[in-house]
């Protein structure tokens, strides 16, 4: 929840200090250092982190070996897996791919955390207190070495660094990283005792550095389906009958749950309000003292979780660019050094400040920086949220009320959200994501209430299935649009493959694509590796080993390539030379070193997992 200025204001003359700043990033280190090293958390089995049983009859989410993993087990490790991706894409809206792509990872670090324990145990794996102490003074992580308070002139500095663990204010700090290192440092024993040395020859070393360095320019010609008109093409109803028919199992339409849903959001209430009003006043009141800074200041109390880190910087700014076109006027209406009064725009309060004034291109341009306190839901109106959806849950399970009974008895109205299916990913309309919804609708039947509600950022829900709508095949008249879509370009690459067999004695017999086709215009590309993104092209394997193969000034084509084809050609290589290698030689063999290494860690832990037994029953709750 958003820091609240009261509980947080110094005493009277009292100073901003490196442990508040480093105490506020505490949370973002641990999170971030957590993520790097990989794997780091043994979760208590078959307990939740609550210490509560309550899916304790329930069948389990899946097992490695003998060892259970709970519904509630899962769900945590997903929660933390979400948390850590919400950090790193801020407000950005996650995909449903997204969304299942995290429920993977959540299940593989559970795996692999339970693996990673048992050798461990197995190869008496321990961390003395000492190795702790020599790596937090000596070894402090990349996130920690960014913290700006660690640093001179944009660099870490070890001095400082060393002078803040060694005072007295620094003992929650070096909890946190005993904390982070006890976790890693027995990983990293195992990386280092098994996989400390690799052999290789010259030979791999200079094929590595080429595959890296060497580079192709080409010129092409491309034929792409979306050159032939849709008016070419003619699909009838019987083509369409046919493919319908012979692929019904990709329109196959899986069960349905017709959901309602009752919900409340996460408002301010007027006591809310009220305390933002006084928390930017206070704010306010500071920065007239002239006690700290208004970049300290706003690293510290600004709740806009994506300037608050750098100080409140949103650089420079024209008017046409302003992003808050209400207070637009007075931000500008500001002279260098300069600081407005408290600003309010909807549920949100500024303070800004002009830094400096330029002009570019006859346009002013001003480098503000902003103080934000939201009136948002407090902890106490969230606690109470959560006591008066609990009430309601508790009031109408243990009545066995149905929907508009629970309507008329508690004066509550479950509103349409749609249809989702049986197997659905965690997206619900007119909801978004609820962790944990899925084990309700993938087992709900008609008139079912959750038993349970469900939270996520906007508010609370509580579930019902109106109608169970069974499995069926979308009928012909839903997907034929579709079809005729896949149909139609399944024609244009039959009518593109004739013409590249006309192109086929032109190729042979030309020296540069022109003479081929004067109807095409020839296209080229920058220099590109054989992992880069090229432009108009994208990153296309065919259309990179292609080039890579032909000669300079050789014609290769035409090949088909996804949804074209192509005539390329090569009009420049770059191949490292010898000097260069043999320069960067001793770089070049710890990188491909340190590349095996890892492959083959990767390799080793994979065959181990595979001697394990484990059982996925995440079907029944999330798919």
């Amino acid at each position: 929840m958003f820091k609240t200025v009261k509980k947080s204001l110094p005493k009277e003359g009292g100073e901003y200090s490196m442990l508040d700043s480093i105490r506020k990033k505490a949370s973002i280190i641990i999170i971030v250092v957590v993520i790097a090293f990989a794997l780091t958390i043994v979760l208590d089995w078959g307990m939740n982190v609550l210490g509560i049983r309550s899916q304790g009859e329930m069948q389990p989410v899946g097992k490695i070996n003998d060892q259970e993993i709970t519904y509630q087990t899962y769900h945590n490790a997903i929660q933390k897996v979400y948390m850590e991706y919400k950090n790193q894409v801020q407000d950005k809206e996650i995909t449903e791919q997204e969304m299942e792509n995290i429920r993977e990872q959540a299940w593989n670090n559970l795996i692999n955390e339970y693996i990673f324990a048992d050798i461990i145990k197995e190869n008496d794996i321990r961390v003395s207190d000492n190795e702790l102490v020599q790596f937090i003074k000596f070894s402090p992580p990349q996130e920690v070495r960014q913290i700006e308070q660690f640093q001179t002139d944009g660099k870490f500095d070890f001095q400082k660094y060393l002078s803040f663990i060694q005072s007295p204010q620094s003992a929650q700090f070096i909890q946190q990283m005993e904390y982070v290192f006890r976790g890693s440092l027995p990983q990293d024993k195992i990386y280092y005792r098994f996989f400390t040395t690799v052999n290789t020859t010259d030979e791999e070393i200079r094929q590595y550095y080429h595959l890296k360095n060497d580079k192709v320019q080409v010129k092409y010609l491309k034929y792409g389906t979306d050159k032939i008109s849709n008016d070419e093409i003619n699909i009838s109803d019987d083509e369409i009958q046919k493919y319908y028919t012979d692929n019904k199992e990709n329109y196959k339409k899986a069960e349905q749950v017709d959901l309602a849903v009752y919900k409340i959001f996460k408002r301010a209430t007027p006591s809310d309000i009220m305390n933002a009003q006084k928390r930017i006043q206070e704010i306010y009141g500071m920065l007239q003292k002239n006690e700290q800074t208004f970049e300290e200041v706003a690293r510290y109390y600004s709740e806009d979780k994506v300037t608050a880190d750098k100080g409140g910087d949103l650089g420079f700014l024209s008017q046409n660019t302003f992003r808050i076109k209400e207070l637009e006027e007075k931000a500008f209406a500001l002279e260098e050094g300069q600081v407005t009064e408290p600003l309010k725009n909807k549920n949100r309060w500024y303070i800004f400040k002009c830094e400096e004034k330029r002009k570019n291109d006859e346009n002013e341009e001003i480098h503000l920086r902003q103080i934000v306190v939201k009136e948002e839901a407090s902890e106490e109106t969230i606690d109470s949220l959560n006591n008066y959806m609990k009430n309601i849950v508790d009031e109408i399970h243990q009545n066995k009320y149905s929907v508009a009974v629970a309507e008329e008895k508690l004066n509550i109205k479950f509103l349409e959200a749609g249809k989702v299916n049986r197997n659905h990913n965690g997206f619900i309309p007119q909801v978004g994501i609820l962790q944990g919804a899925s084990m309700f609708i993938g087992s709900a039947k008609k008139g079912d209430i959750s038993k349970r509600f469900y939270e996520n950022e906007q508010g609370y829900y509580i579930l019902a299935a109106n109608e169970i709508e069974k499995e069926s095949y979308k009928p012909l008249d839903q997907v034929q649009e579709s079809i005729k879509l896949v149909l139609t370009n399944k024609k244009k690459l039959a009518i593109l493959e004739n013409r590249m067999n006309g192109l086929k004695a032109n190729v042979s017999n030309a020296s540069n694509l022109s003479e081929i086709d004067g109807n095409t215009p020839v296209d080229s590309t920058t220099l590109f590796g054989r992992m880069d993104f090229i432009p108009n092209v994208g990153r296309n394997n065919t259309f990179v080993a292609k080039s890579f193969q032909t000669e300079i000034n050789s014609i290769t084509g035409p090949f088909q390539s996804e949804n074209a084809f192509y005539i390329i050609q090569v009009t420049d290589k770059v191949v490292a030379s010898d000097e260069e290698y043999l320069a960067n030689k001793e770089k070049v063999e710890q990188e491909y070193a340190q590349y095996l290494k890892n492959i083959r860690f990767q390799n080793w832990f994979m065959s181990i997992r595979d001697q394990y037994e484990i059982v996925d029953n995440r079907s029944v709750y999330f798919y």
